[in-house]
């Protein structure tokens, strides 16, 4: 007889290695909830119930998306379907280490209620409909895929404009773009992007009999703002697989969609993403310097003194860099970087070590993603954050001979 605790750990086991098929062909819980007969047929049934239970746990969107009822949806579907660290969901939901283990702990639980009757025999009734389920998949294969470059929003409205304006035009729909410049660039993936805007942009021409439809675009408090006026618009419309795989591809880039049924309005968000770094060091000319060299490069400086006040820090936001010099008093730069390494929420941080002394191949062994010996330029500080916080290329790091 399985027990729930033994099912709740299955769950997590089974969400842990959600891609790997070779695993989940032999895993157990795909025989306990399924009743397909080969492998392939499980591992499918299985992934697709797992999908249901977790969209099962999505809020209501009448519930605006920063409340925390979202917060178990978001941090188990960016956590196991889109393959994200904790650190990373940590930053994109503007969440602390305790909140989100809070909250991943609540919706395993959750999940585990919601497939214990199954496992006792009983009908389980479908959590979303078939094209829910497609937007969810289609969605989570674009996001896995993401690419993160600075993009010009301008320029992507203009493509978006006119790859949208035949079809309106067959609708017989005025459309209409409406920017308020200057817009900020975003760190994004142009193709997802792009894929989102036009998946909204299009269910709305769609739902419009006649008349105008108008996209207005600007940037208010660290986000790009998106409103779309004239059709006719309802929570039917939040239904259809182009708003649905929208909506996703939104949540996976830290955005939110929303609908005004009353005023007829369509509005959804998409953050203007600074990249945040973490300086530790315990020379004021030093963290001056730094400041000076970075002044106007679009990142968000926090800076530490001491190995105490990084942590206190830490617990309050993940950096995506951490600049990190050795000769500190009390706890020093060797001791805070294999802590760094150490523990889980902040061991994919990538670490540039900044330091007089010369021991690079001890700072890459103890797991810096780069070393930079003091003093250096300004065009070596650029180059080697420009490098770590480009996706992919902090693995590449070598030991010197």
């Amino acid at each position: 007889m399985v027990t729930k605790k033994t099912l709740a750990r299955y769950i997590k086991e089974v969400l842990t290695s959600f891609y790997d098929a070779p695993y989940l062909e032999k895993h157990p819980l795909g025989r306990l909830l399924t009743q397909a007969s080969s492998p392939e047929d499980r591992v499918q049934l299985l992934r697709q119930l797992l999908v249901e239970a977790v969209e099962k746990l999505r809020p209501s969107p009448r519930i605006p998306p920063d409340r925390p009822e979202w917060l178990s949806y978001r941090i188990l579907s960016s956590r196991y379907l889109e393959c994200l660290y904790p650190p990373e969901i940590c930053q994109q939901l503007s969440i602390g280490r305790t909140t989100f283990y809070k909250y991943h702990k609540k919706g395993l639980e959750t999940l585990t209620e919601l497939l214990w009757p199954r496992l006792q025999g009983k009908a389980v009734s479908p959590s979303t409909s078939k094209v829910e389920n497609m937007a969810a998949e289609e969605a989570a294969s674009l996001v896995r895929g993401l690419h993160q470059q600075p993009v010009d929003l301008y320029a992507l409205l203009l493509k978006i404009q006119n790859l949208a304006l035949p079809l309106a035009q067959q609708e017989d729909i005025r459309l209409r773009v409406n920017i308020s410049r200057p817009l900020p660039s975003i760190l994004g993936d142009p193709a997802v992007l792009r894929q989102i805007i036009l998946n909204v942009l299009i269910e709305a021409i769609r739902k419009t009999k006649g008349g105008s439809v108008s996209l207005e675009v600007k940037a208010v408090h660290g986000e790009t703002r998106w409103t779309i006026k004239g059709g006719n618009f309802t929570e039917a419309l939040l239904q259809s697989k182009g708003i649905a795989i929208g909506q996703y591809l939104l949540e996976a880039c830290g955005g939110r969609l929303w609908l005004e049924e009353e005023k007829q309005t369509l509005h959804f968000s998409i953050p203007i993403h600074t990249k945040t770094i973490l300086i530790i060091d315990d020379n004021p000319q030093t963290l001056e310097l730094y400041e000076r060299y970075l002044k106007g490069q679009g990142y968000q400086l926090h800076f530490a003194a001491n190995a105490r006040e990084a942590w206190k820090l830490l617990e309050k936001a993940l950096p995506d860099l951490i600049i990190l010099d050795v000769l500190m008093p009390s706890e020093d730069g060797w001791d805070t970087l294999q802590r760094l390494k150490t523990f889980p929420e902040t061991k994919q941080i990538p670490i540039l070590v900044c330091s007089v002394l010369d021991q690079p191949r001890l700072a890459l062994m103890l797991g810096a993603a780069q070393v930079l010996q003091k003093p250096f330029d300004r065009h070596d500080l650029l180059q080697a954050i420009s490098t770590l916080l480009t996706p992919n290329n902090v693995a590449s790091a070598e030991l010197p001979e």
